[in-house]
């Protein structure tokens, strides 16, 4: 492009003045490919080139990326930076007040940068028990690409890293998940992980027992932490303990567990429900006390679904007998 003066006509064809129309445009458009380089080589990592990558960043040394987000108008300290990571969650939300601290103008391929940027120094300079929500993102992904490919062990590896990473987050305040749930809704919804998580512990004890032990210790830390959780996930939690002691053939433990979610849950049908399975299904002696579980099931009863599953077992009982 012919180099213009401020008060040449724009290129753009506008018929305003260089300096009152393009002149900032493109001064950034040639900061950017100063500092970042134009468009990069297509890759599998990053198959869009034009746009900036995190794989891209991450090549560079933490000096560098120090040096380049000063050259793009951000003084960068590190002091400054872990003061952030200490009242912040997210590296995006670091990147978001550089934007408006600096009155950063960036266009191209420059915008990204900043994020890119408190993403990899944050992995880079944080203390460890300081996790970023990217961070806990990628352990939430990592998990669900091994779980998608039958790997339900590799799965729960990432995920329980990711549970102890909320362990972490959670304050003697909390006692339910209300909080962390508003604190990342926009990354993931933390009630539903951590079902999940015990769902899929069960898997990767199917195919390792330890698992079913991990199980009972992730459910046992849930309750404990998170008391005033709703009654439901509460039930479901102290249930899988169960569970996972009859699949680990530890009946005197399980019995007494089941006996207990009933004694704290009398009006909620699976407390019965689940109680009889053991006994008809999993440890099969004492199978009488079934019929009168499943009985119970029915008594207590709060919606059709429950009744008819207690009732098709009672039925199933009865054919078998």
């Amino acid at each position: 492009m012919t180099q213009l003066g401020r008060n040449d006509l724009c290129h753009c064809g506008s018929g305003k003045k260089y300096k009152k129309c393009c002149l900032e445009k493109d001064k950034n458009k040639d900061l950017t490919e100063t500092v970042l380089g134009g468009q990069s080589e297509k890759t599998p990592a990053n198959p869009y080139p034009h746009l900036l990558s995190y794989e891209e960043i991450n090549q560079f040394t933490t000096d560098q990326i120090i040096s380049k987000l000063k050259v793009l108008g951000i003084p960068f300290s590190e002091e400054n930076f872990l003061q952030d990571v200490e009242q912040m969650n997210a590296a995006e939300e670091i990147s978001e007040n550089w934007f408006k601290k600096y009155n950063l103008q960036l266009t191209g391929r420059a915008v990204d940068f900043p994020w890119f940027a408190a993403t990899i120094l944050w992995e880079r300079l944080a203390p460890d028990e300081k996790t970023s929500t990217e961070q806990m993102i990628n352990m939430l992904y990592d998990g669900i690409e091994h779980l998608e490919a039958g790997n339900p062990v590799a799965g729960c590896n990432h995920w329980l890293e990711l549970w102890e990473t909320i362990k972490h987050k959670k304050t003697p305040s909390m006692k339910d998940l209300t909080e962390l749930e508003k604190t990342y809704r926009s990354a993931f919804f933390v009630s539903n992980f951590v079902q999940d998580l015990e769902f899929e512990l069960h898997n990767a004890g199917v195919r390792d027992p330890a698992y079913f032990e991990k199980r009972i210790t992730y459910c046992r830390e849930f309750c404990t932490l998170f008391p005033n959780e709703e009654e439901l996930m509460i039930h479901n939690m102290r249930r899988a303990i169960a569970d996972s002691y009859t699949a680990l053939a530890k009946y005197d433990e399980a019995e007494a567990a089941f006996e207990q979610i009933a004694e704290d849950f009398p009006q909620n049908a699976w407390s019965y429900i689940a109680w009889g399975d053991f006994y008809y299904m999993d440890k099969q002696q004492h199978v009488e006390k079934s019929e009168e579980l499943y009985k119970k099931a029915m008594a207590v009863a709060a919606n059709e679904d429950d009744k008819k599953d207690a009732a098709q077992r009672l039925e199933d009982f009865y054919n078998t007998k």
